[in-house]
């Protein structure tokens, strides 16, 4: 038989690729630009790929003829076309012969050109399994949306584009870094059930699937992870992702975290994140921000050499020492962290003008489950 028959829900089409869809990108192999259509045992699935990895899905369908056999439809003119149509029956028709697909809707067809469906590559997690790790679904979104943004960019240092995450043996919690080594955010989970997790695993999720993976995890309850060698697939649900892990050893973020910040000042996070965004506007090409600290006030000096420009700030604080101090920070940075702090107040813990700041969020209430640790390195004072 060279031509099968698909009829399905616009809506749930239209939804099942918005999930795969997410990993579709700039494509090195031409086929990665479709998705992936399979029918197997009177069931539809869809996937979509990148060079890395894949997401699979399940596709409820109204009617289906014919078994075991696969088409392509392009990707972005598939989406764009059901955007402009109201939710209503489709029909697919697909021609195994020539790979085309005919879709009917109430207002007309559409022809759709694929290819060989050969050509379209996915990667199959057929490797031994080294950690087997269930998330609940709502603490694994907190950890990645709380540090994906202190990943770095720099594609010369693919490890550090990433989210570390790791248990460690007799911790009962899991951790989630990311770092540019400018910046970093440190997310740990405390896990009530320890029989949960593995005593110890760790792995290093790429920052664009660690993304994906928090955005379309929404409305499940549990996420369960099988990590081999150079992949991970994830499970949930009616989908499946699979996608290739970073290879190497991620920097230890332990022994850059100070120990002896004994210098604490308790801000406003609005107040101190307001006056912050203003002076930084006059910081210049350096956007360098030095702050000092003395009794209940906390002032931040910005000066632009090249222009002239200059700004002083000053917030009400509350400081644990009797010591000045004063220290630079980059303001886009710093900007970046407070962006992170959800809380009325927060507090920066110092040394001195040398050694690295945290910020830590401080909750009305004491949150024994979830804690958020930002650490930003100083600049050189040199104005």
């Amino acid at each position: 038989m060279e031509k099968h028959r698909i009829i399905l829900s616009s809506y749930e089409l239209r939804n099942k690729l918005k999930t795969v869809g997410k990993i579709v990108g700039k494509a090195f192999i031409p086929a990665h630009d479709y998705f992936l259509f399979e029918v197997n045992e009177n069931k539809l699935t869809v996937t979509g790929a990148d060079s890395k990895g894949n997401i699979t899905t399940n596709v409820d369908t109204d009617e289906i003829s014919g078994d075991g056999f696969k088409f392509l439809m392009e990707s972005k003119l598939l989406q764009d076309v059901l955007k402009e149509l109201p939710e209503q029956p489709l029909e697919l028709t697909i021609d195994v012969k020539n790979f085309s697909t005919d879709l009917k809707h109430q207002g007309g067809t559409l022809h759709f050109t694929g290819l060989d469906p050969k050509d379209f590559s996915i990667i199959e997690n057929k490797a031994e399994i080294i950690h087997q790790v269930h998330f609940e679904s709502q603490s694994f979104r907190n950890g990645i949306n709380a540090v994906h943004s202190f990943a770095s960019t720099d594609d010369l240092r693919p490890i550090m584009q990433s989210v570390f995450i790791e248990s460690r043996e007799n911790e009962n919690k899991v951790s989630f870094v990311s770092t540019n080594t400018n910046i970093m955010g440190l997310f740990e989970h405390k896990v009530d059930s320890p029989e949960a997790i593995e005593k110890s695993f760790e792995f290093i999720l790429p920052i664009k699937i660690s993304k994906i993976l928090a955005d379309i995890s929404a409305g499940v309850d549990v996420i369960e992870f099988e990590v081999a060698s150079k992949y991970v697939c994830a499970k949930f649900d009616e989908t499946t992702v699979i996608y290739r892990l970073l290879e190497g050893r991620y920097p230890n973020y332990r022994a850059v975290i100070p120990g002896s910040n004994d210098k604490l000042v308790k801000v406003q996070t609005k107040e101190f994140s307001s006056a912050l965004r203003r002076a930084s506007l006059f910081s210049g090409k350096t956007q360098l921000v030095v702050m000092t600290a003395d009794q209940n006030q906390l002032s931040m000096k910005v000066q632009d050499n090249d222009f002239q420009n200059s700004a002083n700030e000053t917030v009400t604080c509350e400081y644990s020492s009797s010591e000045r101090i004063e220290i630079g920070f980059k303001g886009s940075l710093l900007e970046n962290c407070i962006n992170c702090i959800d809380t009325s107040y927060m507090q920066l813990s110092l040394k001195d003008s040398k050694i690295a700041a945290l910020l830590d969020p401080l909750p009305e209430e004491e949150d024994t489950t979830d804690k958020l640790l930002i650490l930003i390195m100083p600049m050189q004072i040199n104005i």
